[in-house]
């Protein structure tokens, strides 16, 4: 594979948790095209910041390929596509921006009355073939600049075709990787095992929405009606499900059972993705030993560790915060020949305590760190790295926190219930 990749982001599938996950591999300012997630923005965009990044993302199905390199690696996430389907409509039930929310709330609908007004109803078929099966020409995508959905009422006829499956059966065969939502823990560290990253799967923390909207009015008839409507959809799900299966079983012959990865229970599953766990890491660690030795990071660079949520403020202070969890690590690549002073920057804590009661170890080994006079740009902590703990190439740094804290708990009028610990500005090493 090469390093420059398309994440073909369809709805409602964990893809931005998955985005935030992966985009710690990339640098923020030079690597990751964050600068437009739907057609109405990718115009206008400088064509250049689109061809040079490496990680591509976006609501944008299989025609951006049209404006892509023919060689870039794609991969895709699928979800069941009626539960797809339903926490899609909730979303627009309660997202005051996107488009469906306007014709939700004015006309009062509940959730069974939606899926049968003229103008949603499309909104909830068959969207998986939408994304992946409905080439639109270029200048269809210029003159009208669609939301894939939108356009899919255009081309109707095709989208639900035999042609249009076949056609995303194969985009499909032409990606590299392919994830289930619904095994997303083994699918996602497939996705590291395959790319050399660290798994880190408790970084974001997303609450869901509230879903009474939904099951008020949403019964067994409504599913097998969302059933019926999207028999294409299923095909494909089916597709990608039997994907994920061959390669998991090509990748790791001897791990998995006879059985169908979709007929293991829970405990058996469980087996399954902790060796893969164990597997990713080993070459994860593998990876970061050929790494080049850096003495110097900063935030928006590539962040070779766990725990740290995505880039905040990415132009111009740039910083991640620590949490959900209490644990968060960095992993330093040494030369192993000296002992070495390392200095973290931080620029703030969610709460006074937070500092107070924080942890420093190497290797999992508790140290001694020295608080440095404060700074008006933030705190700053400095501690020694021994030359044994260097053994293996490289440290793992871990802060841990007595407790993380949203910005909810500390101001009832602000709706953000991500919880947070620590912000890190950078680190960098001396020779001690």
């Amino acid at each position: 594979m090469s390093k420059k990749q398309f994440f073909i982001h369809i709805r409602k599938t964990a893809g931005t948790s998955l985005v935030s996950l992966i985009q710690r591999n990339y640098d923020w300012h030079s690597e990751i095209f964050y600068h437009a997630s739907t057609w109405r923005e990718i115009w206008r965009q400088e064509p250049q910041k689109l061809f040079q990044s490496k990680f591509i993302r976006g609501h944008f199905g299989i025609n951006l390929l049209k404006l892509l390199p023919d060689n870039i690696d794609r991969f895709t996430f699928l979800r069941d596509p009626v539960q797809r389907c339903l926490s899609d409509l909730n979303f627009a039930n309660r997202t005051k921006g996107h488009w469906p929310h306007k014709i939700l709330t004015d006309n009062k609908l509940s959730a069974k009355e939606a899926l049968f007004h003229p103008q949603i109803n499309n909104y909830c078929k068959n969207h998986l073939l939408a994304n992946l099966g409905m080439d639109v020409p270029i200048e269809y995508l210029w003159l009208h600049q669609p939301a894939i959905i939108k356009t899919a009422e255009r081309f109707k006829d095709f989208l639900n075709s035999a042609d249009c499956l076949e056609n995303a059966k194969n985009h499909l065969n032409d990606c590299y990787f392919i994830g289930i939502t619904e095994y997303f823990t083994l699918s996602y560290l497939l996705l590291c095992y395959l790319n050399h990253w660290r798994p880190d799967l408790h970084t974001e923390a997303y609450h869901k929405g509230d879903k009474s909207w939904i099951t008020e009015t949403i019964g067994p008839e409504e599913i097998e009606y969302l059933n019926m409507i999207n028999q294409n959809d299923f095909m494909l799900y089916e597709h990608a499900k039997k994907k994920l299966e061959e390669m998991v079983r090509h990748i790791f012959p001897d791990l998995m059972p006879r059985a169908s990865l979709y007929t293991l229970d829970k405990q058996e599953l469980k087996l399954v993705e902790d060796k893969i766990y164990e597997l990713a890491m080993a070459r994860y660690h593998s990876h970061l030993c050929n790494c080049p030795v850096q003495y110097e990071w900063q935030a928006a660079m590539p962040l070779l560790g766990c725990g740290w949520q995505d880039v905040h403020s990415p132009e111009a202070t740039p910083h991640r915060w620590s949490g959900p969890g209490t644990f968060s690590e960095l992993d330093v690549r040494l030369d192993g020949l000296h002992s070495c002073k390392m200095k973290i920057l931080f620029r703030a804590v969610m709460a006074p305590d937070i500092l107070t009661h924080m942890q420093v170890t190497v290797n999992q080994q508790p140290i001694n760190y020295s608080i440095l006079s404060p700074k008006k740009d933030g705190i700053q902590i400095e501690f020694i790295i021994d030359k044994e703990h260097q053994k293996c190439g490289f440290v793992s740094v871990g802060i841990h926190l007595p407790r993380t804290v949203s910005p909810a708990e500390l101001d009832a009028k602000n709706s953000d219930t991500l919880k947070r610990g620590i912000a890190i500005d950078g680190y960098f090493i001396r020779p001690s």
